[in-house]
């Protein structure tokens, strides 16, 4: 029996705001909020046996080719709706809408389609939505798995969740102990090993003290009066000292989606961690002994590749920045090697990053091209040192700041398939357009 209800059906409140979205641009940002954070079903596949970090299989999605050449793609909020269009003619799935979003291609149209007519997003709309979303993963990811309903998801969102906050960034009352001020100023970089003091608070849902943290400062500003101190910690440093505390941490308290985490829970999820990239972490390519390679700046860039991490690396909080330079081995004949180095927070796992990132390399680099990912970190010598005294990034997380390259020294320098269904989107009603 099909629940007409929208209290109990998401799909059907996401419609609902649509309808309302068309008749009332206030009830827009209602729309837009619900549709981020809403599950939606789509033409497509997964395959099995190819799954990532995660165990999530990949996913083959299809699009249809319009009468002007461009590429669209429709998605339903309920399998209604689906079915209305369909029939069981077209093997489904159910995809987040921001998975859908961010691995869509610049010149898919996506296409919500329901009783009430369409709704277009093109690229600049779905661009804008993401970065709305994406400026806090944490708290979407903690949004998502608060609000699920759907039993079987109830791990894999957690789960999701757990490995963003890992390899995120939050922000901690306090101060070290020492003179906050530097030159003059209050705000500077901690120092390795600096003793740290850090705030506790009284909560009305938990006995006794706890330890406030935030996902970012928007919210904190929300929660926390003008004029506290605070610091910038990866989380997985800031768990690791929590650890010791024995007592309840809570993120963004105050704010609608929190979250407290009892110390037992801290532990667990530190041990989980631990276990998870000892059996992640990549065997190292051997060179050939004896070996030698020349670093550069390219001549000329991936500008496909480039402009697709720029999309992706938003999504990813474990990284800090990124970098581009050539490598090729010391010999005649030596094929040179497009390299992206990327700068990690404080221990996080950058294994999972370039596992996800692989499909748009091979979606957007040119044929012949050789294309390596790898962790850079300062300190080290080889091509980190290299990259850090010569290179600036091409990108730089939101927040972070980072010194200037030296002055550079001189050296070497998803398939597509077409059904034979042309124009199926003339059959749709448009409702409102972008904007």
């Amino acid at each position: 029996m099909t629940d007409t209800s929208t209290d109990n059906n998401p799909g059907l409140k996401l419609e609902e705001a649509l309808k309302a979205a068309v008749s009332d641009p206030e009830a827009r940002p209602a729309f837009y909020h619900s549709l981020m954070n809403a599950q939606v079903y789509v033409v497509g596949r997964t395959e099995p046996g190819h799954e990532d970090d995660q165990g999530r299989p990949h996913l083959q999605l299809k699009q249809w080719k319009q009468p002007d050449g461009s590429l669209a793609m429709p998605f339903f909020a309920t399998m209604e709706s689906f079915r209305d269009m369909f029939a069981f003619s077209e093997p489904h799935i159910l995809v987040p809408v921001v998975d859908l979003f961010r691995f869509a291609g610049k010149e898919t149209t996506l296409v919500m389609t329901c009783p009430e007519g369409s709704k277009d997003f093109k690229n600049d709309e779905v661009e804008m939505l993401l970065n709305l979303v994406m400026s806090d993963p944490l708290v979407h990811s903690l949004e998502i798995a608060i609000k699920n309903t759907d039993e079987a998801q109830v791990m894999p969102l957690w789960n999701d969740f757990y490995s963003t906050l890992v390899n995120s960034r939050v922000l901690v009352l306090g101060k070290p102990t020492e003179n906050l001020e530097e030159n003059g100023v209050s705000r500077r970089q901690l120092r390795e090993g600096e003793n740290l003091s850090i705030a506790s608070w009284t909560h009305p849902s938990v006995e006794g003290n706890i330890v406030p943290f935030f996902s970012s400062q928007k919210i904190m500003n929300e929660c926390v009066p003008a004029g506290e101190s605070f610091m910038s910690l990866g989380a997985l440093e800031f768990l690791n000292m929590a650890a010791a505390f024995d007592r309840p941490l809570v993120l963004n308290p105050g704010y609608e989606f929190n979250k407290v985490f009892a110390p037992q829970e801290v532990k667990d999820i530190l041990a989980a961690t631990s276990q998870s990239r000892r059996q992640t972490a990549p065997a190292p390519k051997p060179a050939k002994e004896g070996a030698r390679f020349l670093f550069g700046r390219p001549e000329t860039s991936p500008e496909a590749v480039i402009e697709a991490l720029k999309g992706f690396l938003p999504t990813r909080p474990e990284v800090r920045a990124a970098y581009l330079a050539v490598m090729r081995e010391d010999v005649e004949n030596a094929p040179v090697a497009f390299v992206f180095g990327f700068e990690s927070e404080s221990g996080a796992d950058l294994v999972p990053m370039f596992e996800a990132a692989a499909p748009l390399v091979q979606a957007n680099a040119e044929e012949g091209m050789i294309i390596d990912f790898t962790r850079v970190a300062r300190g080290e010598d080889g091509l980190s040192k290299y990259i850090f005294d010569n290179i600036e990034p091409f990108y730089l997380r939101e927040g972070v700041e980072t010194m200037a390259a030296d002055t550079p020294t001189p050296s070497d320098s998803f398939e597509h398939k077409e059904d034979g269904k042309p124009g199926f989107f003339r059959r749709l009603k448009r409702v409102f357009g972008a904007g």
